[in-house]
């Protein structure tokens, strides 16, 4: 086990934005190195590695449980008893190995359906910082195409000036507001795109805290809500409101509404409102479907009813 957890840690803690790629990497490498000879063992073992490497890095994106979700329902899905555990074995690297290709080239896929919504112009607004995103807009610019985004600082984590900052560095007109100027700004924007840290059954998304007022938001002014997120990210899981995403959330994804520090603020309550001390908050939420025009994903543009098919072929393939 040790050799796969000194794997994954010096390859994650060098590159963690490539986390879905890391993690079918070590998924993989299980297999190999594995001396199971059941599919028990190899069930029990698999589970131990996944389970040390949570406890090893807390919290890991929903990503991490995603893939190893998908990786995992091929094992109960071709017994070895029907195959032989040698052939078991190899049609579970196979299984990886197709995951990996899958990943690859996944953000530059959903890149390209901007084309089709960003022009000359437009004006964007984003709230919380995604790689896939990030990408897209990456491409526009690329293209010459002329549009501005709109970045709400997403408190409390901040994350949102370290989006301004990449947009800045590319020649973009980039603005960053408090999440609280968001219904003062949004008759200025043409849409609104986000990324996701988990799409879930419904086609509603978990995403970092504030997506869900800025989706009720441009919902109520008629402004097309967009997420842009691989299909790896894809979850069995049906919440049905904000309080169903709690299983989900690890403890160190909380914080406290009585003193937030970032790199960007420093903020500190006054020592009256002690009740507040024991009120704590999730570092994401859930934004149901309903909020959500299109969502631009590797497997193309999905409407949210169309995520459960899509899920479905995904962990059958």
């Amino acid at each position: 086990m040790s050799e796969i957890i000194e794997f994954f840690q010096e390859k994650y803690e060098k590159n963690p934005d490539k986390l879905n790629t890391i993690t079918i990497e070590t998924l993989i490498k299980i297999i190999t190195n594995s001396n199971s000879q059941t599919i028990m063992e190899f069930e029990k073992e698999l589970k131990s590695i996944i389970t040390k490497l949570r406890s090893i890095y807390d919290p890991l994106p929903f990503s991490f449980t995603t893939v190893c979700d998908i990786f995992s329902n091929t094992i109960t899905r071709n017994p070895s008893s029907l195959t032989g555990f040698d052939k078991w074995k190899k049609d579970l690297i196979k299984r990886g190995e197709t995951l990996h290709e899958m990943n690859k080239e996944n953000k530059t896929e959903i890149a390209k359906l901007g084309d089709r919504f960003l022009e000359d112009g437009s004006v964007v607004l984003c709230h919380g910082y995604s790689q896939t995103v990030s990408k897209m807009f990456h491409r526009q610019v690329n293209r010459k195409v002329n549009f501005s985004v709109i970045v709400t600082e997403t408190f409390p984590s901040g994350e949102g000036y370290k989006f301004a900052q990449k947009l800045s560095s590319w020649g973009v007109e980039t603005s960053v507001i408090p999440d609280s100027s968001v219904a003062f700004v949004i008759d200025q924007v043409d849409m609104v795109v986000v990324g996701a840290e988990a799409v879930v059954e419904s086609g509603g998304i978990i995403n970092v805290l504030g997506t869900f007022q800025v989706s009720i938001i441009a919902k109520q002014f008629n402004k097309p809500f967009y997420v842009a997120s691989e299909s790896l990210k894809f979850m069995r899981f049906y919440p049905l409101n904000q309080d169903d995403i709690n299983e989900l959330v690890s403890e160190n994804r909380t914080g406290s509404l009585l003193e937030q520090k970032t790199d960007n603020f420093d903020i500190k309550f006054d020592k009256q409102i002690q009740i507040s001390k024991k009120k704590q908050f999730h570092m994401l939420d859930y934004t149901p479907a309903e909020n959500i025009t299109i969502l631009f994903t590797d497997l193309g543009a999905l409407s949210p009813s169309g995520v459960s098919d899509e899920l479905i072929k995904l962990y059958i393939k």
